[in-house]
């Protein structure tokens, strides 16, 4: 239990899992894959109907998603975002919602975009040190993961697995 709600062990597993493999393949083609966006959103929901989630939980995993993936559709529509980010993000917004809604928030919000700086600072140092190369744009996925690992661990959740 966090906060009176259960966790979905499961569930989290998986979600870090997928959100791991996911992370390499982005690194290495530069692209999610739909597909495995589905496949993962597929397996979660199958996992998460299973689970004896309180209604409030299935309402704030939903609001969750729902306002994370506005959020990135907006940043997506101003070029700042890819479709397949934009489209990852209510998978871990929803998980983290149905553990509690200020998990999600902080989650998602605060510290993707703080690993996303650290992976930014980290590329400019590589590039820097390395001028012949032509900066390309950035995956998005490890920060997601690491935001979503680092929301898990920070605030004890995943020690109540």
């Amino acid at each position: 239990m966090f906060f009176g709600n259960y966790i979905p062990a499961t569930a989290v597993l998986v979600l870090l899992a997928g959100l791991a493999i996911l992370a390499i393949l982005d690194v290495r083609r530069r692209e999610v894959d739909g597909s495995a966006t589905a496949i993962l959103g597929a397996a979660l929901a199958v996992i998460l109907v299973r689970e004896p989630l309180q209604a409030s939980q299935w309402i704030f995993g939903f609001a969750s998603a729902v306002v994370a993936f506005g959020f990135y559709l907006e940043r997506g529509r101003r070029g700042r975002m890819g479709g397949g980010d934009v489209k990852l993000i209510a998978i871990p917004a929803f998980v983290l919602g149905v553990i509690h809604p200020l998990l999600a928030v902080w989650g998602v919000f605060v510290l993707v975009f703080g690993a996303q700086m650290a992976v930014r600072l980290i590329h400019t140092l590589v590039t820097r040190a390395d001028a012949s190369t032509v900066p390309e744009p950035l995956p998005h996925v490890p920060a997601i993961f690491a935001g979503t690992a680092i929301a898990l661990l920070s605030t004890g959740a995943l020690a109540l697995l």
